[in-house]
């Protein structure tokens, strides 16, 4: 029969091949005269060496991949982590005892390296962290005694011993480092098409070693030259890196590398993976810290523009985490007067600005109706269980059939209660911290201001209208839980927060008239929440009387609105906003001819750049105001909500 492929080298052949290209490296990593040696194109990867050890097919950070002439059976994303590219290593170490072209043994090296890492160190360290919860997984269910932990545990100490000894640790972030002035050496153009897990590795090899060993970054170098990279690559937001696995890779690495301990908490995937909170270098901290104005001014709406990319990185658990990291990242660069000017900036940026900021309010609604969503089921559990009192004929229906349940039926219930745990705790934190970082954002008059624009006016009132009516209106009666303090559910924390936000705007004099127009409001809402408030001591009396203020001034504007119910239906077509069938109150045209109200049509631009008629392109510059249609319309309320104030007898 005829040989099939041959195997792939075992992980301790790739970890030995990939040492002795790190020790080749020695001489020339930290010296930067002989790094200049590596050339800083792609060039080397047309040679026969750098065919066979880079194949076209491979990910590039920005173009598509060359198609290849016998195609991968497995998915371009997961390519570089695949045994198969050990073929490949095969094929470059044979041609290297080979002529080639006349490049500088440290260009060969350099290359030659990065796929060896890639392909043996940086996929063993990938593995290895991912099987850290396994041992502990296995012992809560059959203890530490038992043979299958121990041998789980005998594994994971293994491959953590070949991967974590301090020659391979320093040599490799000697090497990463040397990767990441490599990659800032290379033009634009060069960048677009480098192979996108030279990127990668650069910046999650040292994180994936701190999570493995955590004293790895205490002892290690500061790294500015990662610092340039993240502020290089992410502030051109998907211009250099298209991908947003990588985008959120960086993201990660400003986390793991650059935050102190005091900005960090364990994301959810760390807590399910049962790490401690990763180290932290001084001198990242301080470089982060007290970086140049150039890299803030990268940095800051970079990180802003992966709170949005969040949503395309992967499940639910690493959307939190990316969205955990960066509200940690955005609270942190706060305090730094660098970063807080650099912050204050993006307020002009419109369309960038809100699209971050309707994502922020966004997410809190959906986290806040998850939980409440969540809280009677947890609830009705734990009176099945006996956690809680059966206090009326349905409680007490609920543990009857449980008592009476079958072990495969308990075994359901209960699996399912844990996911609700599991779902409830993650929307929680995120929900608290978001809810923080808006609190933090809307203390800053340039940001409030920012906050009380026609595109974001509405969505900020509409979620802080929400979250009152969640936690103060009927449906709080079904939230009350065992233990709440072990979810992180805390109703006067949340209520507390969204309190102080809204006092922020209290003398803000279009406020008043967003929260009034909004769907979730209600005349009784406002001082409830107050009241409340009041009881638990949460707000300062000043505050108290702001929120009573803003209350008194909403009933005052949703009675004014009531004047203007139905009016769409008696005013002229050309007052009538096309799209949503209301008045507009600030009409503009479009190149196409057609008038909206500039705030439905803003709304529109932050999604898609476009005339929602012609389909053209559309820019924000492009809208023309006309402000004596805007005269007219405003004279014709006026004269009809006259009619109807005297018809009352007002």
């Amino acid at each position: 029969p005829p040989a099939g492929p041959p195997p792939p080298p075992p992980p301790a052949t790739r970890l030995g091949a990939c040492a002795a290209w790190l020790r080749l490296c020695r001489p020339f990593l930290g010296d930067e005269k002989k790094e200049q040696n590596a050339q800083a194109s792609l060039d080397y990867l047309k040679s026969d060496l750098g065919k066979a050890a880079y194949p076209d097919d491979l990910t590039c950070v920005n173009v598509a991949p060359m198609p290849s002439s016998a195609p991968m059976d497995v998915d371009s994303d997961q390519e570089m982590y695949d045994d198969d590219g050990d073929a490949e290593l095969k094929a470059a170490l044979e041609l290297s005892t080979k002529p080639t072209q006349d490049f500088h043994f440290v260009t060969r090296c350099f290359f030659l390296a990065s796929r060896a890492v890639t392909l043996g160190v940086a996929a063993e360290l990938h593995h290895t962290v991912g099987m850290d919860h396994r041992p502990h997984r296995a012992a809560a269910q059959v203890g530490w005694d038992h043979d299958l932990t121990r041998a789980m545990l005998a594994e994971v100490v293994a491959r953590e011993a070949a991967l974590a000894s301090d020659s391979v640790v320093d040599d490799l972030q000697a090497f990463s480092a040397c990767q990441c002035r490599w990659l800032l050496r290379l033009c634009d153009d060069d960048l677009r098409r480098c192979p996108e897990f030279l990127l990668e590795d650069a910046c999650t090899i040292p994180c994936e070693l701190n999570s493995m060993k955590p004293d790895t970054l205490k002892r290690s170098k500061p790294s500015p030259d990662l610092l340039k990279l993240c502020a290089r690559c992410l502030g051109a937001t998907d211009t250099l890196v298209k991908s947003p696995h990588a985008r959120e890779k960086l993201g990660k690495a400003l986390y793991d590398l650059f935050l102190p301990v005091t900005a960090k908490d364990k994301t959810y995937t760390e807590k399910y993976m049962y790490r401690q909170p990763l180290q932290e270098n001084p001198g990242n901290v301080d470089l982060l810290a007290n970086a140049s104005p150039e890299i803030a001014a990268k940095l800051c709406p970079a990180i802003l523009w992966l709170f949005g990319d969040a949503e395309h990185i992967g499940d639910i658990y690493q959307i939190a985490d990316q969205r955990l990291r960066i509200a940690a990242l955005i609270k942190h660069l706060w305090d730094a007067p660098v970063h807080r000017a650099a912050f204050r900036t993006i307020v002009a940026d419109v369309r960038a600005f809100v699209t971050f900021a309707n994502g922020l309010l966004n997410e809190t609604n959906k986290l806040v109706a998850g939980a409440i969503e969540r809280l009677p089921e947890i609830r009705n559990h734990q009176v099945r269980t006996g956690l809680l009192d059966a206090s009326n004929d349905e409680f007490r229906r609920l543990r009857a059939e449980y008592e009476s349940a079958n072990d495969t039926r308990r075994e359901e219930l209960d699996s399912r209660h844990s996911e609700h745990e599991q779902h409830l705790k993650q929307d929680l934190e995120l929900c608290t911290e978001i809810l923080s970082l808006v609190e933090m954002l809307t203390g800053d008059t340039a940001v409030a201001k920012a906050f009380m624009g026609e595109e974001l006016r509405s969505r900020l009132a509409g979620m802080l209208l929400s979250v009152v009516r969640q936690f103060t209106g009927k449906r709080s009666l079904d939230i009350k839980i065992s233990n709440p303090d072990a979810y992180g559910f805390d109703p006067k924390d949340i209520l507390s927060r969204v309190g102080r936000i809204a006092c922020c705007f209290a003398g803000e004099p279009e406020f008043p008239g967003a929260l009034a127009e909004s769907g979730y409001y209600d005349v009784e809402l406002l001082p409830r929440c107050a009241q409340t408030l009041r009881r638990l001591g949460a707000l300062s009396s000043a505050q108290l009387d702001a929120l009573d203020k803003l209350a008194s001034a909403a009933g005052v504007a949703r009675e004014a609105l009531s004047l203007d119910d139905g009016l769409e239906n008696e005013a002229p077509e050309e007052f009538v906003d096309p799209l949503t069938a209301e008045l507009m109150k600030s009409p503009v045209k479009l190149p196409s001819g057609n008038v909206v109200d500039d705030s439905t049509i803003r709304q529109h631009l932050l999604n898609e750049l476009s005339d929602p008629f012609s389909r053209q392109p559309l820019e924000p510059a492009d809208l023309e105001p006309l402000p004596d249609l805007k005269k007219r319309i405003e004279e014709w309320l006026a004269a009809k909500r006259a009619e109807r104030r005297a018809a009352r007898g007002g």
